[in-house]
């Protein structure tokens, strides 16, 4: 998952497949209501009522939900769910964020479930200080690590983590969610993974067409 696109702080992450399969019901649902859903669309959206004809809010006209609507959302969600309780009398503070401590409770779980610290920070873009500039693992190294924590990171569903390990074990869904490059000599678009690494431990780039040890084309 791409967080930020386009802007300097772009970085990439990984969601959970209970996380997958919630967005792409979300989507779905927006989909069936009318809206038209594009590469650009937004993930959070402005809601609509659909118990009147002419509510607040239309599914065929999606807004960007901003910081602020998605606060409250989640604050919403926190207090109808019951994880959040009114103040005792000369507390200023409930025991955690609405939003923030979701990142403190993604970044434990990973580091109960044995993950690298590093690879944690990365995957939560923060700064590791000089490695910042040094340590360059791969997507992959970043997912097989991850891996360890999905279990962790599943709130409902161990099913969800079964199928989730037989599916990321096969060649389509490897092939599915590869990322692709383009070769700074000639352009041509390839890919890397676990298999081709030379003696030397470099990862040997693969054409993308062919899956075989990228050549560059003479002109």
């Amino acid at each position: 998952m791409i967080v930020y696109a386009g802007d300097d702080e772009e970085y990439f992450t990984f969601i959970s497949p209970e996380a997958w399969r919630a967005l792409k019901d979300w989507m779905t649902y927006r989909e069936k209501s009318g809206e038209v859903i594009k590469e650009d669309s937004w993930v959070m959206r402005d809601l609509w009522d659909t118990r009147v004809a002419h509510g607040r809010g239309l599914a065929t006209m999606p807004k960007k939900l901003n910081s602020l609507g998605l606060k409250r959302l989640m604050e919403r969600a926190i207090w109808a769910q019951g994880l959040r309780k009114k103040l005792e009398p000369g507390k200023k503070r409930h025991p955690y964020q609405a939003n923030h401590s979701l990142r403190k409770w993604f970044k434990t779980r990973c580091e109960i479930a044995g993950m690298k610290p590093i690879n944690i920070e990365k995957l939560m873009n923060h700064s590791v200080g000089i490695s910042d500039s040094y340590y360059r693992a791969t997507e992959n190294e970043l997912l097989e690590d991850y891996l360890k924590a999905v279990e962790l990171l599943t709130i409902n569903g161990d099913q969800i983590v079964h199928n989730f390990f037989c599916c990321t074990s096969c060649p389509e869904w490897k092939a599915q969610h590869r990322r692709y490059y383009n070769c700074r000599d000639c352009d041509g678009e390839i890919y890397f993974d676990d298999v081709h690494i030379s003696k030397n431990d470099k990862y040997i780039p693969l054409d993308k067409a062919t899956g075989e040890p990228h050549q560059c084309e003479e002109e």
